[in-house]
């Protein structure tokens, strides 16, 4: 029997695949049999590099709810999977996406994910807020969330951000 609630912002979420993935969805498989109810908010993918619908099983239980973020307008319904950029287009990607878009390429979903967050905390009580990242951008929706609600959170690094090589430090020389 859960007895508090926890919601989790996690962009990167089943159907989508890869171990960022994988790992969100085994800490959520396990959370009722310590007494809390997860309930999740992320996207609705539209494109991805992998894609695993086996990860679903882990999540089928009545005290888990999932909630997604429309899709951006103009984007297909349906999912489909792209391939993985060559590193020098991953690399220049990066960099210039990281240029216009603070603190990741996701900064755009922020006003979806906080809308969403918000009609979710209207209707239930929750007790802690947790985001996962990468994406970044999952911390500033928790964030956002907490204050406007007066609702604890708590982060996950999943990878390092501060002295990640492959993030763009603008005004910094190398």
């Amino acid at each position: 029997m859960t007895n508090r609630t926890v919601l989790i912002i996690a962009y990167y979420f089943p159907p989508m695949g890869l171990s960022g993935v994988q790992r969100i969805v085994k800490f959520i498989k396990y959370l009722p049999e310590y007494g809390w109810k997860p309930i999740i908010l992320t996207e609705s993918p539209t494109s991805f590099y992998a894609f695993d619908e086996t990860l679903m099983k882990d999540l089928e239980n009545p005290e888990i709810s999932i909630f997604r973020t429309p899709p951006k307008k103009g984007s297909s319904d349906k999912a489909k999977t792209v391939r993985f950029p060559s590193y020098t287009v991953q690399t220049l990607g990066r960099k210039f996406l990281q240029t216009i878009y603070q603190p990741d390429s996701k900064a755009k979903w922020l006003k979806r994910a906080v809308a969403l967050g918000t009609n979710i905390l209207k209707k239930h009580k929750i007790d802690v807020i947790m985001a996962t990242a990468p994406p970044y951008t999952d911390f500033l929706v928790a964030r956002e969330l907490s204050k406007k609600f007066n609702i604890p959170y708590i982060i996950d690094y999943r990878d390092p951000w501060v002295d990640n090589p492959n993030l763009l430090k603008p005004g910094l020389s190398a």
